[in-house]
């Protein structure tokens, strides 16, 4: 396109501000006889894309929230303790095209749809004051006497997947969540442009979403456990012994998998997350 911000449009600063002229006469913005048609559509189009703007409250969220929690408190050597929280979370925060006026809206991942936390404690019935074996020695209570466990399980899905620009020829977003997962296929693959000659540039307009509904990494799924055992040293002493385990399961957090069509991995979670796997850990505690 014709450059509209060519300096000979401005003959008159050359006068007027002979020092502004000299410096735009340098740039080559401002010498160029064309300019691409992209660079005219962005809201300010003699800036840019590195433009932040500080100055307006254009964005915005919604949210929608249960929040239920099922207690029992500590009683006949049992605790239990349930929470669980159903969030929705919209924002308006993202500009979709280089040249949208506002930002538009799309699913956060500020939160979860779901989480779901659970706690729980159990003194074992053995020994001196318990339904079993309270009439027990003193050799007998320390064997069977004084063990307790304790347990934590932590549920929720994982985030929304975010996608780049691409090229997606099927009839309905929906079909790339139509596949059973697996690492090695987390979504259904087909129906994308996978030549990199034929991929979108910055100049495309954009029409696939940044995030599929539903569509997310690997979920949050872990048990945490310990067992203990407490021993009556003398009257006021007492000795705990504890073993923990996080992670029971030895389970991998996998990260999101890859969402750019001209990668050979494109679909595949190819990468663990930083989160730890099974992790022991014994400890000993005197209280006097």
């Amino acid at each position: 396109m014709t450059n509209p911000y060519r300096l000979n449009n401005f003959a008159s600063l050359q006068q007027s501000n002979p020092v502004l002229y000299n410096d735009l006469s340098q740039q080559a913005f401002f010498t160029n006889a064309t300019i691409r048609k992209a660079n005219l559509l962005r809201v300010y189009p003699h800036m840019n894309n590195n433009l932040t703007n500080n100055q307006e409250s254009v964005g915005q969220a919604k949210t929608h929230s249960l929040e239920l929690n099922v207690e029992k408190r500590f009683s006949k050597g049992f605790n239990f303790n349930l929470g669980y929280t159903a969030l929705k979370v919209q924002e308006k925060n993202f500009y979709f095209n280089q040249f949208d006026a506002e930002p538009s809206w799309r699913t956060s991942n500020n939160g979860r749809p779901h989480r779901l936390v659970a706690t729980g404690v159990l003194e074992w019935p053995f020994g001196k004051g318990k339904r079993f074996g309270s009439g027990a020695g003193r050799a007998l209570h320390l064997l069977i006497g004084g063990w307790q466990t304790a347990a934590t399980y932590e549920f929720q899905p994982g985030g929304l997947v975010d996608w780049g620009n691409v090229f997606f020829y099927g009839q309905d977003v929906g079909e790339v969540n139509n596949v059973s997962k697996t690492l090695d296929k987390w979504f259904n693959t087909a129906n994308f442009e996978t030549r990199p000659a034929s991929a979108p540039n910055e100049y495309n307009r954009r029409t696939f979403p940044t995030r599929v509904p539903d569509l997310r990494s690997d979920k949050t799924s872990q048990w945490n456990a310990n067992l203990a055992k407490n021993l009556p040293l003398a009257e006021r002493v007492n000795m705990q012994l504890r073993l923990d385990v996080l992670n029971v399961q030895n389970r991998s957090q996998m990260q999101a998998p890859v969402t750019d069509p001209t990668s050979t991995n494109f679909g595949r979670v190819v990468s663990q997350s930083a989160a730890i796997n099974r992790w022991l850990q014994v400890q000993a505690r005197v209280t006097f």
